[in-house]
């Protein structure tokens, strides 16, 4: 009986390790979790050919979305629901592409290879974890009697299943860490740019010292930049934009209500022994601390409502702030040795039974209803005055094919993918959730994507032209004076202008004095010996040349800092090549996106 208990437990734990990761999600496939009554059936996604299909990536959200909630103690936000869906996306349709990549180049595992995962000297981490004995040792008989037992015969395939994809991924991934090769002069370089640092001196002349009247600027220069840089007047699809919202506030009826509750509550809270268990249990926003604290680190309106009577005890009357109704039970004082002015000479231990104020369901489906009329009739009628009818302001934005971020809305993919998936203007959206509002977008225009026009960045290229001018003003400069000059000095002296100097400059540095940011310095700096000097560098913001008069060397490496340096680059250059080889196997597949069809 025990024996049959312990198979029960471990099937549990198996089928919760065969959803916890998007690398196994075929499984689910397999055993029919997604073919699930009364949800929209089709597929999300085609990869070449191979589904993925609505009810698949619909179980893998609702996963992430469960393990945000357990993470964030509370409901996931619809923009964070927004974010979750397009990794969601992103994920299955890495996997479908990296599975066909294994098949195509026949990474495959054995049935004996399974077999030493589950008995071998070394079986996998979720064998020797779920099958070991009170010594700690795998447990043979436990594992035949589940691969023995009908009645378990699906959680052993399962099992198998899991193990055999692991190892494949596994195989995979050390075909593609196999590339990955870091030297010992990989390892010494990057420890110098870490750990080295130049003391330099250098002589700049800045490009805005040179007035406007001693450069000249024609149309022609202007329309030769143009042409030379018309790579940076590239315009994506562009739209216009307006946009009804409404904003989730609560209602006076939803205030009244949160009042209510936390009133009915004030007795237990007043007289309970254990604060902290009472607040978690009753859902307070503020937990206990048990930390004395002054009034200046209090809200006002929780300062004034404690400190106008900090009796231990005490329970104040209602206080509103930062959007909370709350009690606050005084739990103790302690003095303050040296007071600010006219504060208070004690800090207290308060506890808070808070309750947010904030729209309730029907404040919200009341809000979302409101805005469905107003897409709805504008199919039909006037936005704007659709708009008015229900109270909701309207407002424009302009946005380019892809931007996930929009002026005053902050990231919505929906407004996004409404706008992408747009072939005429006009066109209404359905109503769109925000953390903060609701809203209905309404496409009045678009501009294909393509060039903008001479005329319209040619106030854009005047600035972008005069600096080149003063650049070649400087570098021509400081390359006539440094001909002549035999040290930085003489060259500082002859452009009427000093010598700077700056010790300890580093690989990431930066921002240099009197050039401002400038990434060509310290790539200068790197390349120079001791001693060395640069020739006439046209930085960013100004002409020079540096010489480096010290090198302060790093300490050598001890064995473990190398060991670790080593790993940290191979760790990088493995994520890069990961990186690279899906960003490839995306680049090259036939991808049908559908999300369109379903939200």
């Amino acid at each position: 009986m025990g024996v049959m208990n312990k198979l029960r437990e471990n099937t549990g734990v198996i089928l919760w390790i065969l959803v916890i990761s998007f690398g196994v999600i075929w499984t689910l496939q397999d055993s029919d979790v997604f073919n699930t009554v009364g949800q929209p059936t089709g597929n999300i996604a085609v990869v070449n050919g191979a589904d993925i299909t609505y009810q698949e990536f619909q179980q893998a959200v609702e996963q992430q979305m469960q393990r945000m909630r357990e993470q964030m103690g509370g409901d996931v936000t619809p923009q964070m629901q927004d974010m979750v869906r397009e990794q969601t996306y992103t994920q299955l349709v890495n996997t479908q592409l990296i599975e066909q990549e294994m098949d195509r180049l026949g990474v495959d595992v054995t049935d004996a290879e399974v077999m030493d995962m589950v008995y071998g000297d070394n079986p996998h981490p979720v064998i020797r974890q779920q099958f070991s004995d009170d010594s700690g040792q795998v447990d043979q008989q436990l594992i035949a009697n589940l691969a023995q037992n009908p009645e378990m015969r699906q959680s052993w395939l399962q099992l198998e299943d899991f193990l055999r994809e692991e190892r494949r991924q596994n195989k995979m991934n050390t075909l593609l860490q196999s590339t990955v090769h870091v030297s010992e002069r990989d390892v010494q370089d990057a420890h110098f740019r870490q750990n080295a640092a130049a003391d330099v001196q250098y002589v700049a002349l800045n490009y805005a010292s040179v007035s406007r009247d001693e450069v000249e600027i024609t149309e022609s220069d202007l329309r030769d930049y143009y042409d030379e840089n018309r790579e940076d007047f590239r315009r994506e699809r562009t739209y216009e934009v307006q946009y009804a919202s409404l904003p989730k506030v609560p209602t006076a009826e939803d205030s009244a209500a949160v009042v209510e509750d936390l009133e009915s509550l004030r007795s237990e809270f007043s007289a309970t022994d254990d604060v902290a268990g009472f607040l978690d249990r009753n859902g307070s926003a503020v937990s206990y601390t048990e930390e004395f604290v002054e009034a200046s680190s209090l809200p006002t309106p929780v300062a004034e409502a404690v400190f106008a009577d900090p009796t231990p005890g005490r329970v104040t009357d209602m206080v509103v702030a930062n959007g909370n109704a709350q009690f606050i039970r005084i739990m103790g004082t302690e003095p303050v040795e040296e007071p600010e002015d006219g504060e208070p000479d004690v800090a207290v231990d308060i506890a808070q039974m808070a309750l947010e104020i904030r729209p309730s369901v029907a404040t919200l489906r009341d809000l979302e209803d409101r805005m469905d009329d107003v897409a709805f009739y504008s199919d039909e009628g006037d936005f704007e005055e659709e708009a008015a009818n229900q109270d909701a302001p309207v407002d424009e934005l302009t946005a380019q094919d892809g931007d996930v971020t929009f002026p005053s809305l902050g990231q919505s993919r929906a407004l996004r993918d409404f706008l992408s998936s747009a072939e005429e203007t006009g066109i209404i959206s359905d109503v769109i959730e925000l953390d903060d509002r609701f809203v209905v977008a309404h496409l009045t225009g678009i501009q294909e994507a393509g060039y903008r026009s001479f005329s319209d960045v040619e106030s854009q290229i005047e600035p972008r032209v005069l600096q080149q001018k003063r650049k070649a003003v400087q570098v021509q400069r400081m390359q006539d004076a440094y001909q002549g000059a035999a040290s930085l000095q003489e060259l500082a002296d002859a452009l009427d202008t000093r010598l700077r100097t700056r010790d300890g400059v580093g690989y990431d540095d930066n921002v240099i004095p009197g050039l401002g940011r400038d990434l060509a310095f310290t790539g200068t700096v790197f390349g120079l010996e001791s001693g060395e000097r640069s020739g006439v560098v046209g930085g960013a913001n100004a002409a020079y040349v540096v010489e480096v008069t010290n090198w302060n060397d790093p300490e050598p490496l001890t064995d473990a800092q190398r060991t670790q340096l080593r790993e940290q680059l191979r760790a990088q250059r493995q994520q890069q090549v990961v990186n690279q080889w899906i960003e490839s196997l995306r680049e090259e597949a036939t991808i049908d996106d559908n999300r369109a069809a379903y939200f």
